[in-house]
């Protein structure tokens, strides 16, 4: 009696105006013992990815997908590959409808391939190095011990950052960090091309950058500016790490240097683009400003800023006196400058405190008394910052 021979399924049942494809899996493909066939969507031809003789999910995803598939399902599920819908499980029944969007199907291809190459690589360096430490006649021997931690691979940092997008959520505080000196190394070696894609790329990081150190220094400063128990000394070394961002005309901060031969110290000094040097005193943002003369129905300095402006006024009084020898000792510094007419600066006190109207009035009339000497209020300087992050969006 003659044997009858079931037909052997088509590999491919292509639906074109449903672009929809049904792959069968052969039975002799490993693969065949999780699902028999796979459901394709948006597509009128089979893509990359898959073997065209029916024996599934191409290497090396097919075998690590499917069995980490059939592992966490532990049952025969529906599976289906689709251009457009998001990856996900559904519960069918008893059993399960598996949908993995083609996309992400094609990442954990390149990732796999990625993976395995750098392998591959280590392994065979790895033995050329053991073979360089036996047969030194006809290798070279190694210069140093191997390390599969320095196996770095022409575009693998580009590959990692590109096949996964969701990257910099899953960093770690020493990714970040070297990241963020790697790039700075980048551009002081000067490494990245005048290219116009390269000269792009440095300038939006550059406004990113400016823009998010002022946004850190603006936390930082509207966090500190609420504690009272902070120190004049505090503020002082805050200011004069950040001062030259309020007022972009300054270019270069000197601090504790003095200005006469009984060594008097201002808090800091600052110089201009032109070269003229100004002198700065911080006192802290809580300090009063104002005090009430009853019996003439006005304000006048608090003693704490009376004593700063007369500390300022004998500074630039010193300065300008001794202008010729304190231009000499910073010369041979390295560091050129000009002493006409120095201006202080006091930075003092919070606008909160002048909530009253014959307070603003009596303050701004005290404020335009003295030639060369300014008050600046604390939120003065944070309306600066906020204003020049303005500028930069």
């Amino acid at each position: 009696m003659a044997t009858t021979r079931t037909a052997k399924p088509k590999t491919l049942v292509i639906d074109k105006k449903a672009k929809t494809i049904i792959y069968n899996i052969d039975k002799d493909s490993a693969q065949h013992k999780v699902f028999q066939s796979i459901k394709i969507v948006g597509f009128t031809e089979l893509p990359k990815g898959f073997y065209k003789k029916g024996a599934g999910l191409d290497a090396p995803a097919g075998t690590f997908l499917v069995n980490s598939l059939r592992d966490t399902i532990n049952i025969k599920f529906q599976f289906e590959i689709n251009k457009d819908q998001p990856t996900s499980i559904k519960k069918i029944g008893r059993g399960f409808k598996v949908v993995l969007k083609y996309s992400d199907y094609l990442q954990i291809q390149e990732g796999l391939k990625d993976i395995r190459k750098e392998k591959n690589d280590v392994l065979r360096n790895f033995v050329t190095y053991k073979l360089g430490t036996l047969l030194t006649e006809y290798y070279e021997k190694p210069t140093k011990p191997f390390d599969d931690t320095n196996n770095y691979q022409e575009d693998r940092i580009s590959k990692i950052i590109h096949v996964n997008p969701n990257l910099i959520d899953t960093l770690s505080k020493n990714d970040i960090t070297s990241i963020a000196e790697l790039y700075h190394q980048l551009l002081t070696k000067n490494k990245l091309s005048s290219k116009p894609q390269d000269l792009k790329v440095i300038g939006k990081t550059k406004d990113q950058n400016e823009k998010l150190y002022l946004q850190k220094v603006i936390e930082k400063f509207e966090e500190d500016i609420t504690k009272k128990t902070l120190s004049e000394s505090h503020w002082q070394t805050f200011l004069s790490q950040f001062i030259l961002l309020f007022n972009t005309s300054y270019v270069k901060v000197l601090e504790k240097m003095s200005v006469s031969l009984a060594g008097k110290y201002p808090d800091f000094m600052l110089i201009d683009i032109y070269n003229f040097i100004d002198i700065y005193e911080i006192k802290k943002p809580y300090t009063e400003l104002l005090e009430y003369d009853d019996s003439r129905n006005n304000y006048y300095w608090h003693k704490e800023v009376s004593k700063a402006i007369s500390q300022t006024e004998n500074y630039i009084h010193q300065l300008t006196k001794n202008a010729t020898s304190f231009k000499d000792d910073l010369k041979e510094k390295g560091i050129e400058i000009k002493v006409v007419r120095p201006r202080g600066y006091i930075i003092v006190g919070h606008s909160n405190q002048l909530a009253e109207e014959k307070k603003q009035n009596d303050f701004r009339l005290l404020a335009n008394s003295h030639k060369n000497i300014e008050i600046i209020l604390y939120d003065e300087l944070l309306t600066n910052l906020k204003n020049l992050v303005k500028r930069l969006e």
